[in-house]
């Protein structure tokens, strides 16, 4: 049965503070026992090196290479993309982005439930938190936005652009954006 990320924003863990690490440059900074009665919340390869983390967001492919598998028994929580549904452990919440649905041929696997903007993994983070009250996270590797893009490669900036028409630098942006939105405070750590 598919679970979707919403469903656990009603534990009572979800209200303790958060910590987002992503893979910039200032992640090789971050000291885990400082941080451990915290959400830890990784991006992509934070996870590989993420101790105690409470949820990994994959939310493209990227979930589901072998190469990347390691994280899972190191975390509570994968949450990743609708259109990665092949990839259902009993770990594994999902949510739907509105270009997902589309990708699903109109059809809604949590109909219940909303959509997500189509944004990058960093702004869909900071606006699931928003929406659901979070107040404060703290960051270590959400470098982004303003220059990001010269750190990845150009295939990926071209896949990116490709499959969603935006460009990395835009959509980490979309972090500071929800942030404001929500009336929520990134503290860089």
């Amino acid at each position: 049965m598919l679970k979707h990320i919403d469903s656990i924003v009603t534990q009572k863990w979800f209200n303790q503070p958060w910590v987002l690490l992503g893979t910039g440059p200032s992640l090789n900074k971050f000291e885990y026992d400082k941080w451990k009665n915290y959400n830890i919340a990784a991006i992509y390869d934070a996870a590989l090196v993420c101790e105690n983390c409470r949820i990994v967001f994959a939310s493209d492919h990227w979930a589901t290479t072998n190469h990347h598998l390691a994280y899972f028994d190191r975390t509570d929580i994968i949450a990743t993309r609708i259109i990665n549904s092949e990839w259902n452990k009993s770990k594994t919440y999902f949510w739907e982005y509105d270009c997902d649905v589309e990708q699903l041929g109109g059809r809604r696997l949590f109909p219940e439930h909303r959509t997500y903007p189509c944004s990058n993994t960093s702004s869909f983070i900071i606006y699931w938190l928003g929406v659901h009250g979070i107040k404060t996270v703290y960051t270590s590797g959400i470098d982004g936005g303003w220059g990001i893009a010269d750190a990845v490669s150009p295939s990926y900036r071209e896949q990116a652009t490709a499959e969603r028409g935006w460009h990395p630098d835009r959509e980490n942006e979309g972090v500071y954006g929800h942030a404001q939105q929500y009336g929520m405070k990134l503290i860089k750590i």
